[in-house]
């Protein structure tokens, strides 16, 4: 069975910033794929302090910038290119299995194990706080993909089109055969997880 997860690129000029479909899940759902223009992108007022506690298109804040050990400063997380390469290095340092062997668990971490570490902390997969929010990722992305959107198939190399979308599963027809196929929420799920055979993944950027 071929299974399918879409990579729903907004912002076309930025594809080639991405290494993971992953990544742009991430700023998906921390700043809706904005970019900072004139104005920074600021999250997370506190009111005790009196100020925005993280920044950027990943939403990043002070002490995930620290941790993440990069030699530009803080302020410049507002660039796009510097948030990824602030998660990039935060998941080398807390999403890796000799850091979860360490901490008792004998596997590699997954996808939802990354956004909950994100959003939550080094041991944020483990907190209850983060349960919702890797299911709450995904319905933030498809919520993104529109009927009569165009999308392109790596893989096949080959042109298709969004012709149906309900709670349960996308449908693309592909434009020179007119083959059809569905690709349910609990796929996109599953292979974002990791639990499918990598040769059997079809990448879609539209």
């Amino acid at each position: 069975m071929n299974i399918l997860f879409l990579t729903l690129i907004l912002n076309i000029e930025n594809k080639s910033v991405y290494e993971t479909p992953l990544e742009r899940l991430v700023h998906l759902v921390e700043s809706d794929g904005r970019l900072t223009n004139n104005e920074p992108i600021l999250g997370d007022w506190c009111e005790k302090r009196q100020r925005f506690l993280s920044r950027g298109p990943l939403q990043i804040t002070r002490d995930c910038h620290t941790d993440a050990n990069v030699s530009f400063p803080y302020e410049e997380v507002d660039s796009l290119e510097n948030s990824l390469i602030v998660f990039r290095k935060y998941m080398k340092r807390y999403a890796n299995k000799d850091r979860f062997m360490r901490l008792g668990i004998d596997r590699e971490p997954t996808a939802e194990d990354m956004l909950r570490i994100w959003v939550g902390g080094p041991k944020g997969f483990l907190k209850k706080s983060t349960d919702s929010y890797w299911e709450n990722s995904l319905r933030r992305f498809l919520m993104k993909l529109n009927v009569g959107q165009k999308v392109f198939c790596k893989s096949s190399n080959r042109e298709a089109t969004i012709v149906s979308i309900n709670e349960e599963k996308i449908t693309i027809k592909y434009e020179t055969s007119g083959e059809i196929t569905e690709v349910t929420q609990g796929q996109i799920s599953q292979l974002l997880l990791g639990n499918n055979d990598q040769s059997d993944q079809t990448f879609l950027q539209g």
